[in-house]
This record gives C-alpha cells, sequence and structure tokens, in this order.
C-alpha cells in the first residue's frame, strides 16, 4: 500500500490508518491517512525524516508515530486543535 503526497510523490509507509469513506478494496494508492506509523533505523532514518515532512502536508494526518528500531523508544507527532 502507498500514499500520495502530491501530485507526483508517492511514498510507503511501515503502516497507516485511513478512514477515507471513498475507499475500494481494489486500491493500492491512498490519499488521506490519519495515521502514519514509520521504524526508524540507522539505514533510513534520512529518508524517514524527508517522508515525515511530506506526511504534515497532508491535512487528513492526524497522528505520526515514530518508533525506534535501535532502542525502546517512540516518538508521537500530533496535530494541535488548530490541525498544526
Amino acid at each position: 500500500m502507498k500514499v500520495r503526497i502530491g501530485d507526483d510523490t508517492i511514498v510507503y509507509p511501515d503502516v497507516f490508518v485511513s478512514c477515507d469513506a471513498h475507499f475500494k478494496s481494489n486500491e493500492t494508492v491512498f490519499s488521506a491517512p490519519v495515521l502514519v506509523i514509520e521504524v526508524l533505523s540507522p539505514s533510513n532514518a534520512a529518508e524517514t525524516w524527508d517522508n515525515v515532512r511530506n506526511f504534515v502536508t497532508i491535512p487528513t494526518v492526524r497522528e505520526i508515530l515514530l518508533v525506534s528500531s535501535a532502542r525502546p523508544e517512540v516518538l508521537l507527532l500530533a496535530r494541535d486543535a488548530n490541525g498544526v
């Protein structure tokens, strides 16, 4: 499953949740996730942070959860009541 970011960018998050009422069972590209979960590893950290910068531009994304593979640590990025 893939997430569309803008007109010409598609990324593969580790996990995402979409509550899109227009979902079709044969779709493989989504554009309205509400939660994105990414696993950080030393080899993909820079790419993951680039994806995070892109995910925050999607208005439907409410939370981004970053999970460390190197230590027992998670970071939750959440929009506030104003959507920021």
